[in-house]
């Protein structure tokens, strides 16, 4: 089976489940072999509309957003790492003032401007105050200095640490398992730069153990040909 994450709340989209799917295209014996497709997104790419697809849910316990929904949020979701931050951005804007919500901080990364998915979703979400930040790293855009969310996440590590450690937030971190090992080395970084004598590794235990630091991390990603599919399913 294929797992992905689900990319629309129920609130806005009843009887549907949205999926932000890659195009996944690659090939074998050093880039020099011949091309080969992802068996599930090839699939999903050849559906027609008419067509039916089984699935089945699996829930995640531990990747909500918090009850208390005044606590500071980080959310961190370079590529189709940003689907299920997608449902938190619409379950927030169906259900909460953004008068009384916490702040809501997104990092998001891709390699050009393009790639930028959801991009005027977000610009709607920061403009009704539901988003407060988003962040935009470009690996590959060029004229334009290579940068990762880690290295954003560097350039505002006061504000995140005030976020995270004076306010209680909540940290989610949604990708690659390199890219999150990346942002979980940042965040000790960022902890024994601002944090003066507090054990960086022990407070990251800290988090997990009080479950405000969330992950929802899928194996190394191949290179792909980023794009949104979106399909329904009736009640």
């Amino acid at each position: 089976p294929r797992l992905y994450s689900i990319s629309s709340s129920p609130s806005v989209h009843p009887n549907q489940i949205h999926a932000t799917v890659a195009d996944v295209v690659y090939r074998t014996e050093g880039g020099n072999g011949p091309v080969h497709y992802g068996v599930c997104s090839n699939y999903f790419q050849n559906l027609q509309i008419s067509e039916q697809l089984y699935i089945s849910v699996r829930s995640a316990p531990h990747f909500y957003l918090p009850e208390d929904i005044s606590l500071p949020v980080i959310l961190v979701g370079p590529g189709t790492g940003i689907a299920p931050f997608r449902a938190f951005w619409q379950q927030r804007w169906s259900e909460v003032s953004s008068e009384i919500a916490g702040k809501t901080w997104l990092f998001f990364g891709c390699r050009y401007k393009e790639l930028d998915l959801y991009r005027d979703d977000k610009a709607e979400m920061v403009e009704l105050g539901v988003l407060h930040r988003v962040f935009l790293a470009l690996s590959r855009e060029p004229y334009t200095k290579k940068t990762y969310v880690q290295d954003l996440m560097v350039e505002v590590g006061d504000e995140i640490y005030r976020m995270l450690v004076l306010e209680k937030g909540h940290v989610y971190v949604c990708g690659d398992s390199v890219m999150a090992e990346g942002v979980n080395q940042t965040l000790k970084t960022i902890i024994q730069r601002h944090g003066g004598q507090i054990d960086a590794d022990a407070y990251m235990l800290t988090l997990k153990d009080q479950n405000r630091y969330h992950e929802d991390v899928f194996g190394i990603t191949l290179r792909t040909a980023e794009k949104l599919n979106k399909f329904g399913k009736s009640a």
